[in-house]
């Protein structure tokens, strides 16, 4: 596949990809330049497949591509003298370690957008492109518990929204050292691949953007501007348990969307129907 301007990565398997149908369906909706998406697993379903495919389609510019990727078997080969344990009982969440390697190396793809699955686009993703096409190595948002994490870890980025320069970011060899660092420190580590990108990259290294980009709490004024709403932690829209703030109401909005389609005027009719009766929503 071509390397295009406009590159978006998400690395998932068959438990969660049954969510990137809305966070791609919300981004092709707003965005009207054409994007390359791709799809690194270790397990998905046709039906799954299919169901994404369907989802980039508003725009028939956009294209895709499924990439298998078998971590586990690719730690084996480099683990020599280092022992890698799995995170929550999968090898999955070491899968990001390697996209220099996937993406740039085998497949020549120089810069990409990097998004974690609980994520849905509020508006057009041009000004994120934009500010992709210099990044110089690594860029993204402070994490909004940054303030609470160790000195050591300043500038402290959420590493749901990554604006990755995958050629800069193989020629500082971070794929190795990021998979040094995980042997090293595996079982330690809170947050894991998140901690391991900011203990390897200090402040100097790391481009920091907007809040817009990686919109994590659900403050009026930032959600007013937001690009891109992020849920972290347990806090995840699917969960009935998440109450319907203006956030989980665009997330159902795309969810209700990239099941049954419609143009600008279901999603106006949407829109307003949800945040009218997001109050008597929150009393189940």
């Amino acid at each position: 596949m071509r390397d295009s301007d406009c590159n978006i990565v998400v690395c998932t398997n068959s438990n969660y990809a049954k969510y990137i149908p809305v966070l791609f369906h919300s981004i092709s909706f707003y965005t009207k330049k054409a994007i390359a998406f791709y799809v690194v697993y270790s397990s998905i379903t046709e039906d799954q497949k299919s169901r994404i495919k369907d989802n980039i389609s508003i725009n028939p510019e956009n294209t895709i591509e499924f990439i298998e990727f078998d971590t586990e078997n690719e730690l084996r080969k480099v683990e020599k003298d280092k022992k890698f344990t799995p995170v929550a009982g999968s090898f999955d969440a070491y899968t990001r370690l390697f996209l220099t390697e996937i993406l740039y190396v085998r497949r020549n793809v120089s810069r990409v957008l990097y998004l974690d699955i609980d994520i849905v686009a509020n508006k057009p993703l041009e000004p994120v492109f934009e500010s992709l096409k210099t990044e110089k190595l690594l860029g993204g948002v402070l994490d909004s518990d940054a303030e609470y994490m160790s000195d050591m870890r300043e500038h402290y980025i959420n590493s749901g929204v990554l604006l990755l320069n995958l050629k800069a970011l193989h020629e500082f060899g971070f794929m190795q050292k990021a998979l040094d660092l995980a042997a090293e420190r595996a079982g330690e580590l809170d947050y894991f691949d998140q901690d391991i990108i900011n203990m390897i990259l200090g402040s100097d290294q790391k481009t920091l953007y907007d809040v817009s980009f990686n919109t994590q709490s659900n403050d009026p004024d930032e959600i007013k501007k937001g690009i891109l709403f992020h849920f972290t932690g347990h806090r995840k829209p699917w969960k009935r348990t998440l109450r319907w703030r203006v956030k989980k109401c665009m997330w159902v909005k795309h969810w209700i969307m990239s099941r049954v389609g419609g143009g600008i005027i279901v999603e106006r009719l949407l829109n307003a129907f949800l945040l009218t009766f997001r109050p008597f929503l929150n009393i189940f």
